[in-house]
């Protein structure tokens, strides 16, 4: 974090992560077994400097919810619903920016139309990963 926030001079740091949470967002209480699988509590707790933490892995319904400051967000599975994390900024000497507020949400994606347009961008992945997936491990 010291390199991305002096180094790089990142206004703003936003962890993807796929992983999720052993312990209560309120609490800290563990909330299965202590695995090390699910380590995004820890991250907020242990990495000063991240803003956002965006996660996954467990297809939980997380928004509008807070760890030692960090907003997190994780938004279920199948992709029936967005995470969107809006961020209030404020302008700091020497053209820095500091965040002055945060919040998530989760927004349904039923009834919403697929782009086809997009999509057809991905299009060759997507069957070379179903192909991937469907070939024998073994006999």
């Amino acid at each position: 974090m010291p390199f991305l926030r002096e180094k790089e001079k990142a206004d703003i740091v936003i962890v993807s992560y796929h992983g999720g949470f052993e312990r209560d967002l309120k609490t800290g209480e563990p909330t299965e077994t202590l695995t090390g699988e699910n380590q995004g509590y820890r991250l907020c707790q242990e990495v000063p400097g991240i803003d956002v933490l965006l996660t996954g892995h467990q297809h939980r319904k997380i928004s509008g919810e807070t760890v030692n400051g960090v907003i997190v967000v994780q938004p279920g599975d199948s992709g029936a619903f967005l995470g969107k994390v809006t961020l209030d900024l404020e302008e700091q000497a020497g053209g820095r920016w500091r965040v002055t507020g945060k919040s998530s949400e989760l927004i349904s994606v039923q009834g919403v139309k697929e782009d086809r347009q997009l999509l057809s961008l991905t299009d060759s992945y997507e069957q070379a990963a179903q192909e991937w997936l469907d070939r024998p491990l073994g006999k």
